[in-house]
């Protein structure tokens, strides 16, 4: 049977596939690499399930280097979720249109995909949208409070 899986604030299908359940559709979609940030998972019997994904060095070594990123960026500008709050302020103001700190940081991450489609060998674009999905998940747990 065709399952989705829906992103938990706005209900966008992040991945869809045929499969048995959704925890097979959770692991077909970290098979194809499939951004789940944001997932609503509730219900999935994950138990058991491999869900590593690509957890080569070179991932690990950009994902470092995310957070390094990420820890001077913030010591250098701020608290990383207050400036998104700022920034989608700044950004709702000038279109007049309500713009949250999450459609602030999805732009973002759309901005790097679109780059590494065009650049696929260039790292910084992987290590800034690694960034950008630690950054929504961030927000993301926030907004949960």
């Amino acid at each position: 049977m065709r399952i989705e899986i829906k992103r938990r604030h706005t209900g966008e299908i992040l991945y869809a596939a045929e499969a048995e359940s959704l925890c097979g559709c959770v692991i077909l979609a970290v098979k194809n690499k499939a951004n789940l940030t944001g997932a609503d998972l509730r219900g999935a019997d994950l138990h058991g399930a491999n869900l590593h994904g690509d957890q080569t060095k070179e991932a690990q070594k950009r994902k470092r280097q995310a957070l390094k990123r990420m820890a001077e960026h913030e010591a250098q500008y701020g608290d990383t979720i207050q400036m998104f709050v700022d920034i989608a302020a700044l950004a709702s103001e000038a279109t007049g249109k309500k713009i949250t700190p999450l459609d602030v940081v999805d732009v973002q991450i759309a901005l790097k995909q679109v780059r590494i489609q065009r650049d696929p060998d260039h790292d910084d674009s992987h290590v800034d949208l690694i960034g950008y999905r630690l950054i929504r998940e961030k927000i993301e747990k926030w907004l949960d409070g």
